[in-house]
């Protein structure tokens, strides 16, 4: 980083060759930390090391402006722009901070010990990461460098692994091996073959798959404590990256009311979101901008609202795998499926409803009254129809929209011998 930043802000300036060597070289350095750098301070790597050349906005602050471009993927673009010349201030500007952030982390970083079972976790979790910002090229948006540094990152979790090689007997033994194989076999393959030319399919299901299932089976083979260090959604008890389970859901939603799989909140949820009981004039329902015969948006660059020939000022997203989202709208406001619900009630182009008058609707409703006793029966002193109970009724049927069993997902999983038409 000290040498980027160097080159950037130098008199005589450095050449555009010098300065495209030189990112290179500092973000291959960077993959030799990333796997535990990432896993240990996720956040801070977003926000100011390695995020997308995109504005980003800190969860925890939503309400602040939003962060400018920066850090390395912002620097590997800039810098491979065909008129560098033009953003040279620009690139010695996030050079700069770069810098400044990287020595902020150098001296609050307290040293801990790397437990094993910490070691594995950020040792899968890069594995995912070398797949889906790797070889796809995300993470070099500029350079394109994505095999050269996938095969770094490979490499150095390969050395971290071998960690492991002193003491292991019987089947964990024979595991380690298999592991070791299968790493060595994913850098051969990320060395013959350019960007364009890479063969990813074949990557994901002989190598990456194989090896975080192979991951796995050591953890319990070896018996390392598989208690997970970090509260996120990747559940670290599948074998494949696109095992219908891999994202765990209780994850994304764990402040709700109540848990979002409950077969009677579901079927209420359901109900709820085809009636129009719940707009003010009784002609809207949550079906309206989002169809399901439209993958649960309306198709629309942004949606109709409780008035005829007048629009919101946003489109419907889908609702398929919504339930994934750490926040809610454009502006991040809501921080799971349940508390969004109250905003499409209270704008006034959309429910335009206040929940006092919904569940005043809903308590005439003989029907109504037995599904929330279904669902939410001594839950609370309140009635059983009250905000939070039909928020959470409708979030556990939004929470059930998910999508992992296309064709594609089973080829991957290896369910199915021949690739889907």
């Amino acid at each position: 980083m000290d040498t980027l930043a160097h080159y950037t802000n130098k008199t005589p300036l450095a050449t555009a060759d010098q300065l495209r060597d030189q990112i290179i070289s500092t973000r291959l350095a960077y993959k030799r930390i990333e796997f535990l750098f990432d896993y240990n301070h996720t956040k801070y790597n977003y926000l100011n090391i390695n995020g997308g050349p995109l504005l980003k906005i800190d969860e925890d602050q939503p309400d602040a402006p939003p962060i400018k471009p920066n850090g390395l993927q912002a620097l590997d673009e800039l810098i491979f722009l065909d008129d560098i010349d033009s953003e040279r201030n620009h690139i010695n500007e996030l050079s700069q901070e770069l810098l400044k952030a990287v020595k902020f982390i150098e001296k609050s970083q307290t040293v801990h010990e790397l437990e094993d079972f910490k070691l594995i976790e950020a040792i899968r979790s890069g594995i995912v990461r070398v797949f889906t910002l790797g070889v796809t090229g995300f993470d070099t948006p500029g350079s394109v460098n994505a095999i050269s540094e996938s095969e770094e990152s490979l490499r150095v979790m390969l050395e971290a692994f071998q960690r492991f090689e002193v003491g292991l007997e019987g089947l964990a033994k024979k595991e380690y091996k298999s592991v070791i194989k299968l790493f060595q076999q994913g850098i051969n393959q990320l060395q013959v073959q350019s960007f364009e030319e890479f063969d990813r399919m074949s990557f994901l299901r002989e190598s990456i798959n194989p090896l975080y299932k192979g991951l796995r089976n050591f953890v319990v083979l070896n018996k390392i404590n598989t208690k997970q260090f970090k509260n996120h959604g990747q559940n670290y008890a599948t074998d494949n990256l696109f095992d219908s389970e891999f994202l765990d859901s209780d994850f994304y939603q764990e402040l709700s009311y109540m848990p979002l799989d409950n077969p009677q909140s579901i079927a209420l949820g359901k109900v709820l979101f085809y009636d129009p009981i719940l707009s003010h004039n009784l002609k809207m329902s949550c079906a309206t901008c989002h169809a399901p015969e439209k993958a649960f948006t309306d198709g629309l660059p942004t949606s109709e609202s409780n008035v005829k020939g007048r629009f919101t000022k946003r489109n419907a997203p889908t609702l398929i795998n919504a339930t994934y989202a750490k926040r809610y709208f454009h502006d991040l406001r809501s921080a799971n499926l349940e508390r969004q619900i109250p905003h499409v009630f209270d704008n006034p182009e959309e429910f335009n409803l206040s929940f006092s008058e919904a569940i005043k609707r809903l308590q005439k409703s003989d029907k109504y009254l037995q599904l929330f006793e279904d669902a939410y029966d001594g839950i609370s002193n309140k009635s059983d129809i009250n905000q939070r109970s039909i928020s959470n009724a409708l979030a556990a049927y939004v929470n059930t929209l998910v999508s992992f069993d296309s064709p594609f997902d089973q080829y991957v999983r290896n369910g199915n011998n021949s690739y889907p038409a």
